[in-house]
């Protein structure tokens, strides 16, 4: 090799590793953009499921008690109906039934939170997650407040 080649050689490597490393540069800075965004999705989506978590109670006092003093002990009971069945007396308890159906998913989705802390080993989860778990506080939220208020209605 010529002094030419050699120094085209070593030209071509150092041009090579400045491309390599001008990419994982670039790159870098491209992976922490988007971390830091969703990071900042992630943030918005747990402040998100606190609020869920901080009306829902409210929500279903406010529901139950509105119907407990305009029914008073006649709506505390529920709406129990007895019915015969193959010659044995049951009865049907359409809002007890509901109500605790909404509360097992609860239960379920909670034992499900405790797991995943467990498994991730820390105490950030992605936004996607927070808004599962968003969802299923909204929905026990809308449906027992919906069981009570048609609770009210029979």
């Amino acid at each position: 090799m010529s002094g030419i080649e050699i120094a085209a050689g070593v030209a071509g490597i150092i041009s090579a590793l400045c491309t390599v490393g001008n990419f994982i540069r670039k790159t870098r800075k491209q992976r922490q953009e988007k971390k830091k965004a969703l990071e900042a999705e992630a943030v918005k989506a747990e402040k998100r499921l606190v609020v869920t978590m901080d009306e829902g109670p409210p929500a279903i006092n406010r529901e139950y008690n509105q119907n407990l003093q305009r029914l008073g002990e006649q709506f505390r009971r529920g709406d129990g109906n007895y019915t015969e069945l193959k010659g044995s007396l049951i009865v049907i308890d359409i809002a007890q039934t509901r109500i605790f159906e909404i509360l097992l998913n609860m239960n379920n989705s909670l034992v499900e939170v405790i797991q995943s802390f467990a498994a991730a080993g820390e105490i950030a989860f992605t936004a996607t997650r927070y808004d599962g778990w968003n969802t299923r506080g909204t929905n026990a939220t809308r449906d027992t407040v919906t069981t009570l208020s048609q609770l009210y209605q029979r």
